[in-house]
């Protein structure tokens, strides 16, 4: 399906662009926020609410049903931690 062009952001799927997505709602408390980061093939997406934080690789599995955050590589963690701390409500 072709994109509206008044649709805004940016695809993190092109496999030429690798960059950070930012999300939160406030629909319920606690707040829950979200970086998504395409790097190579693999789409990350970082959630934290409260102390619980999980990680998936969208690429590898889209419904989000294994979490990696007990596996993930300490530096992609500590990257995704630090680009949702620049946005969240979590400084």
């Amino acid at each position: 399906l072709p994109i509206p062009g008044w649709w805004e952001g940016r695809s993190l799927l092109k496999p030429d662009d690798d960059g950070f997505s930012y999300h939160q709602t406030y629909e319920n408390f606690p707040i829950k926020a979200a970086v998504i980061y395409r790097v190579g093939t693999s789409v990350y997406k970082y959630i934290r609410w409260n102390s619980t934080e999980e990680l998936y690789d969208l690429a590898q599995d889209p419904r989000e049903n294994k979490n990696l955050i007990g596996t993930a590589d300490a530096d992609l963690l500590s990257r995704l931690r630090a680009k949702l701390m620049e946005h969240g409500e979590f400084r």
